[in-house]
């Protein structure tokens, strides 16, 4: 079936029309491609008061029908879950890389944490050590970049060895070239 457009005067399938219940063929009376075009028109048209207006109704729909628009949103990602998918690969892909580059000494401490965390080997009182423990990474990240020499924030005593099991925290911790960390590996050189 076919129907003609009241804007361009243009006879095209029905499938080129929105759909309107209030309408006897179930269509809008106007194609997509002309009711796209009066909206973008009608957007560039609100300049000043009005716009203030619009924009001021908008939030304060938005803030009265929070529940409501979380509902809507949570449905679409429901019903569009390859379509959210590759919008978050896009995204990642587009700022991902500049994120993990200016945030490498928080994504060093956040990644060993999930380590430490796994492993059982984070103490309770590491919440109030979680901003001293983020400054040392950082440390390490800031003598990477001065020295030109890779380093690493090491375990003094391994997380995870034959002989000893040491704890995520502070105490523990230690500034090493990553050279140097690596021919340690995960053993203990010291007393039990």
């Amino acid at each position: 079936m076919s129907k003609c457009c009241r804007e361009c005067n243009t006879i095209k399938p029905l499938s080129d029309f929105n759909k309107d219940c209030t309408r006897s063929d179930g269509h809008q009376r106007i194609c997509r491609p002309c009711t796209k075009l009066y909206y973008q028109t009608w957007r560039n048209s609100i300049t000043g008061e009005k716009y203030e207006h619009i924009r001021l109704n908008s939030q304060k729909w938005r803030a009265d029908n929070k529940l409501r628009l979380t509902k809507i949103e949570q449905q679409w990602r429901a019903d569009n879950k390859e379509h959210v998918k590759e919008l978050n690969k896009q995204w990642l892909n587009q700022n991902g890389t500049l994120y993990r580059r200016s945030h490498k000494a928080i994504i060093n401490a956040r990644n060993n944490e999930r380590r430490a965390r796994k492993l059982n080997a984070t103490p309770k009182w590491f919440n109030a050590e979680k901003k001293k423990i983020q400054a040392l990474y950082e440390k390490a990240q800031r003598l990477t970049f001065e020295t030109g020499r890779l380093h690493h924030v090491d375990h003094i005593d391994p997380l995870c060895s034959d002989q000893i099991c040491g704890l995520h925290c502070l105490n523990n911790l230690q500034i090493l070239p990553a050279i140097e960390n690596m021919k340690k590996g995960n053993s203990f050189k010291g007393e039990i």
